[in-house]
């Protein structure tokens, strides 16, 4: 269990959820349904640690990780990818439906109060998993949302 969850956020670790979503995939072309991702970065978080320290920043993730968890289906898998960065799949989900859940938890994130910050915000990029598709071309689609999402402002959700 230690080797496949993150101990800071709960979270699946990058490679167990590597491993999840193969298997996921798997189930999707043997089944026929489609798949999103949805790639969140954190806003500013460099800010966050350079300021109030890495304990503040550890607190954002926590906390952004639970209101994922909370936002989330059993089916989805959690995952934190990078340093700040958390990545979402959501099997049997549309484009639509992604973008939707994405917006819920943008939502969920702003309305998320710190005292020694006030707020913080989450971008989020999208994409859907077409059938017969690399996992990894769909995570560039939405990793060059999340990038786009950061260009138009941050605080939002492309895809």
């Amino acid at each position: 269990r230690l080797a496949l969850t993150d101990s800071l956020t709960g979270l699946l670790t990058r490679g167990a959820g590597e491993q999840a979503i193969a298997r996921e995939r798997a189930r999707a072309a043997r089944y026929g349904f489609g798949m999103s991702v949805v790639l969140f970065d954190v806003d500013h978080f460099k800010r966050v640690n350079d300021t109030h320290g890495h304990p503040a920043g550890d607190t954002v993730l926590r906390g952004i990780s639970r209101l994922l968890t909370a936002a989330a289906r059993t089916s989805d898998l959690l995952v934190r990818w990078g340093g700040e960065e958390l990545l979402v799949a959501l099997p049997h989900t549309d484009l639509d439906g992604a973008r939707a859940f994405a917006e819920r938890a943008r939502v969920l994130v702003a309305a998320l109060r710190l005292p020694w910050q006030g707020s913080v915000t989450v971008s989020a990029g999208v994409a859907l998993v077409a059938g017969g598709e690399r996992f990894d071309d769909a995570l560039a689609r939405a990793d060059a949302a999340l990038y786009e999402a950061k260009k138009r402002g941050r605080n939002c959700v492309v895809g």
